[in-house]
């Protein structure tokens, strides 16, 4: 089924925000641009999948900055809650291989998570909250964790050597 969104868009520093809106089938997708938008501002149609990719970084030391990382935590949360509002079946986030911490083989659906970073803990903090939001509300939660291609040319201080 298609949805609308209108989205308060930034569209840049100092620009003012805009109203656009979003079309899809079957997925609602909203663009914040440049900037964080208000979620208590956005409206939207039903749905099917909500996917939430977006991840901040704005303050100082990223990886090791537990209360700028947990900022994260709380936009996540409140897009979890827009998805709901908004009848979404699903809500789709994307974990890190930095929630398994240093591992040394395979990592599996099944490797436990043992974060290491602001960042790791973070993401782990993530999925524990919004999954409790989703299964509160009836929502289907996703989370891969998505590991760093390697190979030749890839930085040396990577996780996987």
């Amino acid at each position: 089924r298609g949805t609308t969104a209108d989205a308060m868009h930034g569209a840049g520093s100092g620009e003012t925000a805009r109203r656009q809106p979003i079309r899809s089938k079957g997925s609602v997708g909203i663009s914040f641009g440049s900037e964080l938008c208000d979620l208590d501002k956005l409206s939207i149609g039903e749905g099917g999948t909500f996917y939430h990719i977006g991840w901040t970084s704005d303050f100082a030391d990223p990886r090791y900055n537990l209360k700028g990382q947990l900022k994260n935590v709380e936009y996540a949360e409140k897009a979890a809650l827009l998805a709901a509002a908004c009848s979404c079946d699903t809500f789709v986030s994307i974990g890190s291989q930095a929630e398994c911490g240093r591992i040394n083989g395979a990592i599996t659906p099944h490797t436990p998570s043992k974060p290491e970073t602001a960042y790791a803990i973070a993401k782990v903090v993530l999925n524990e909250k919004v999954r409790g939001i989703c299964e509160e509300r009836g929502m289907k939660f996703c989370s891969p964790r998505l590991l760093s291609g390697y190979g030749p040319f890839d930085r040396p201080a990577t996780m996987i050597m």
